[in-house]
């Protein structure tokens, strides 16, 4: 895989989160706690959105504590909720904070574990649900790497879209990739032909 460049992946990453929104109104998950629903919230996750929006700034040692806070999190509700397998389906970590970033500049009263709780209510609408395999997508030298559940969706988008007439497979095939590309140049989107962080957005959410 060929890395892209820090200004543009971050772009990228920005204009991918305008996408995966949540707001206050969301339910707030519920998850295993003690006979009075409360719960101990440790490290990164006691502090409050103020915190979190510098560390996201700063990016050094503490944006970078958060960032496995986050996964580390994600992993454990993918573990304990019932009927998940990946909360997250195609959102790169990154993109999750950016998008925790939207929310808590706007709200930085909020704790950051409170404000992450309400971003897995967003993501749990389009979670896989059951073990998926792994599939590389490739065009040229470029590659990136993708639930064949998520491949699934996609194809049934671009289906929806009248952009894709083929069937729903799972495989990220030519016929797939020709798709995503009309998909891209409608949406005036990079033609690249794979599914990154902005074109997921766009289509998916």
């Amino acid at each position: 895989m060929r890395a892209n460049s820090g200004w543009r992946l971050r772009l990228t990453v920005i204009a991918a989160a305008a996408a995966l929104s949540f707001s206050l109104s969301g339910s707030m998950s519920v998850s295993a706690a003690d006979k009075d629903g409360t719960f101990m919230v440790k490290g990164a996750g006691t502090s409050q959105c103020q915190d979190f929006v510098t560390a996201f700034e700063e990016r050094g040692a503490e944006f970078i504590s958060y960032g496995g806070w986050i996964e580390g999190y994600l992993s454990a509700m993918n573990r304990y909720e019932d009927g998940i397998y990946d909360l997250v389906a195609w959102q790169s970590t990154e993109l999750l904070m950016a998008a925790l970033v939207r929310f808590c500049r706007e709200n930085p009263e909020i704790g950051f574990h409170d404000a992450l709780n309400r971003l897995t209510v967003t993501l749990r609408e389009n979670a896989i649900t059951a073990k998926s395999d792994i599939v590389v997508a490739e065009h040229g030298e470029y590659a990136t790497v993708l639930y064949e559940e998520t491949v699934r969706r996609i194809q049934k988008r671009l289906t929806e879209r009248g952009l894709y007439d083929a069937d729903i497979t799972g495989v990220y095939d030519d016929a797939t990739r020709d798709a995503l590309t009309r998909f891209q140049e409608e949406k005036g989107i990079e033609p690249s032909g794979l599914p990154d962080q902005v074109t997921l957005a766009r289509l998916l959410s």
